[in-house]
Formats: structure tokens, C-alpha cells, sequence
């Protein structure tokens, strides 16, 4: 005899339908004799967000009341009434709704007083209290945000960082770019030295500072002596860059103007106003951010022949955007009229932002603002 024994099937457990987010309650303030007041609560609201509560006000009684609102408490919250004034007949009732949009972390209660300025007053209290994210659930969001951006920047240091030596730090590149330029009188390898100084006084405040004690009279004596070839003139946007990094810093600031070589400077703008060249629009920048000094500014309207220069640069620059204007051929120019932002006059220590460039872009704006700080 054989006894077959099958097994028992667990019955399966029916999963419970998700719950759905209930609606907050609207609570309900009576204006009848002894009735309790309620209570409001705002919690756990996130910073800047906006929120609501509604009360419910009813009037029982056989009497019109007029209710007046007023708000007693935290006067520096975001609250928004839904009404001040009610007029609430016998046996109606009204909805009160309350908006709170917070601006920071905040823990307080305050109270809403309903009145009729008689014999009636009621005060509601109500609890205002915003969650504060953790430092770790704000990197979440920002990372979230990036997205693929954030990883590969975040794959690029971690990258970078393991074939990091010292011979490659900024104060290292700064320190063998100075020899460079004390000894070496190579066209070339003068302009990958200025290259290097650019990239280290525009990141490193320290060696901004340290360089601008020695270097501005070297640089205005190459862009001084500049023979309008392209390797020249290459070296002396770069040397105007390093200039600017100068004066952006507050600490390099004295140290970067060079009254001597104010004369040199309109010289050069003076032939090159018309080129396709990024010279002109970069010693506009740096003349502009001379002349929010009033001293300075008072020595650059000092230059002599200083009105017939400007003029003179004005017609050219004019001349130079009509003949553009007539030309079919689309091509990139700094002589095209466009919108501009004025450049940052703090230094940005390598973070350019679109509203606040680094310098002018365009020879016609950057020229007209240096017109307009100058009062020509």
C-alpha cells in the first residue's frame, strides 16, 4: 500500500493596493459659542517651495458676521490670504485658504486672528516648519542634474590626478616660464612662456600677485615693440591677457598699470582698429578696466592728442562695420553688430560665464564702452 502525499500550495499572499496619498484635511473653525479653534500645521516644506492650507469658517449663529483677518508673528514669513475682509451671513460658510512660500530653514508658530472688532475673536494658531535637506540629498540632486557631464568631469580628475607630478603644478610651469623670459630671446618659446604665465596668473591668485610685481613693465616693453607680424602680434594679445589678470585681482591691481605705456597702447589700436584681429578688442578691455579708477582715468584722458587718436579710431572701426555691412558673405567678425555683455571686472579665476565674459569679443562694443567710461 502506497500513500501519495502531495504538497500543501501556499496560497499567495495578495499584495495590498497602494494607498493613495490622501489629501490634506481641511480643518474647520465654527463661530459658534465654546466650539474649540484649530489648528494649522505646515511641515516638513522645502525652502522656496510654496505651500497651502485651507480652513473651513463657518457661521451657525442667526447673526451676519463680519470677520476681519490679521497675523500675529514672524513678520518676515511669505504669507499670502486668501481674504482679510469676510462677510459671512447666518448659517454659511466660507473657505480660507493660506499660502507660505519659505525662504530658509524656519521653526516658528504664529497666529491668525479672526475679529469682528465687537465682541467676537478667535485666534488660530499655526506651526511653520520647512524640512532642511542634508548636505549628501543636495549632491544627489546636483549630480542628478548633471548627469553623464558630471561623471566624465569626475572621471577626468580622478584620471588626471593619478598621473599628477610635481614638476606639472602651476607654481612649477609659472617658475620655469619666468626663466624662460628672463633668458631665452626666441620669438617662439617666449610666446609658450606668456601662454603659461596666462594660464597661472588667471587660476592662482598667489602667483597673480607675485608676478604682478615684476612682470607688467617686461610685458608692455614686448607689446610696445611690436613689429605687426603675426607671431608678434600674438604675443601681444597674450601679454594684454596677463595684464588684465593683473588689474582683475584686487591684490595685483596696483601693480598693473604702466603710465608710460599708455601712449604705446593707442598706437597699437590705432592700427589695428580695422583688422580681423583679436588685439584691439582685447586693449579695449583692458583700457575700459583702467578707466573705472578715476585716477587712472583721469591719466588716460591725460595722453596727449588723445581726442584726435579716438576719432581717428572711431572712423576707421565705423568704416570697417560698413563695409562688412555690405558683403554678402557670412563669415565670423568682431566688426559685426551684436549683443554684448560687459566683462567681468573681478577676476574669474578660470570660470567664464556667459553673462560676465572674460573680456570684449567685439571691437564695435567694446569700443563704444570704452568711448562711454571715458566721456568722448
Amino acid at each position: 500500500m502506497f500513500f501519495e502525499i502531495s504538497p500543501i500550495k501556499p496560497e499567495k499572499k495578495v499584495k495590498p493596493a497602494a494607498l493613495e496619498t490622501a489629501a490634506p484635511e481641511i480643518e474647520v473653525l465654527s463661530l459658534s459659542p465654546f466650539t474649540p479653534n484649530p489648528k494649522l500645521c505646515f511641515e516638513d516644506v522645502i525652502p522656496g517651495q510654496t505651500s497651502t492650507r485651507k480652513l473651513l469658517v463657518k457661521n451657525p449663529t442667526k447673526n451676519d458676521i463680519t470677520l476681519f483677518l490679521s497675523i500675529n508673528g514672524a513678520p518676515e514669513q511669505v504669507l499670502s490670504p486668501s481674504w482679510t475682509e469676510k462677510t459671512l451671513d447666518s448659517g454659511s460658510e466660507t473657505l480660507f485658504e493660506l499660502q507660505w512660500t519659505p525662504k530658509g530653514v524656519v521653526l516658528c508658530r504664529i497666529y491668525l486672528v479672526f475679529e469682528d472688532y465687537k465682541r467676537y475673536k478667535r485666534e488660530i494658531p499655526v506651526v511653520l516648519k520647512t524640512i532642511s535637506p542634508k548636505a549628501s540629498w543636495k549632491g544627489f540632486i546636483c549630480r542628478k542634474r548633471l548627469g553623464k557631464k558630471h561623471y566624465e568631469i569626475r572621471k577626468r580628475v580622478l584620471k588626471e590626478g593619478k598621473c599628477a607630478t610635481t614638476e606639472n603644478t602651476l607654481g612649477m610651469r609659472g617658475q620655469k616660464a619666468m626663466t624662460v623670459l628672463e633668458t631665452d630671446n626666441t620669438l617662439y618659446t617666449i610666446i609658450n612662456a606668456l601662454e603659461v604665465i596666462d594660464l597661472v596668473t588667471r587660476r592662482s591668485s598667489k602667483l597673480c600677485t607675485d608676478y604682478s610685481k615684476t612682470l607688467p613693465k617686461l610685458l608692455t616693453g614686448i607689446m610696445g615693440s611690436i613689429n605687426r607680424s603675426l607671431p608678434e602680434t600674438q604675443a601681444c594679445i597674450i601679454s594684454t591677457n596677463i595684464m588684465i589678470n593683473f588689474y582683475k585681482h584686487k591684490d595685483s591691481r596696483p601693480f598693473s598699470v604702466v603710465p608710460e605705456s599708455l601712449d604705446a597702447f593707442f598706437k597699437i589700436m590705432l592700427h589695428f582698429c580695422d583688422k580681423e584681429c583679436e588685439l584691439f578688442p582685447s586693449l579695449c578691455t583692458l583700457l575700459w578696466l583702467y578707466a573705472h579708477d578715476a585716477n587712472w582715468k583721469r591719466v588716460i584722458r591725460g595722453v596727449p592728442d588723445i581726442e584726435h587718436i579716438l576719432m581717428k579710431i572711431q572712423d576707421l572701426v565705423i568704416r570697417k562695420k560698413n563695409m562688412l555691412q555690405k558683403t554678402t558673405t557670412k563669415q565670423k567678425s568682431v566688426f559685426v553688430a551684436e549683443r554684448c555683455k560687459l566683462p567681468n571686472l573681478n577676476a574669474d579665476w578660470g570660470y567664464e560665464l556667459n553673462n560676465k565674459p572674460y573680456k570684449f569679443h567685439n571691437s564695435i562694443f567694446g569700443f563704444e564702452q570704452l568711448l562711454k567710461i571715458l566721456d568722448y
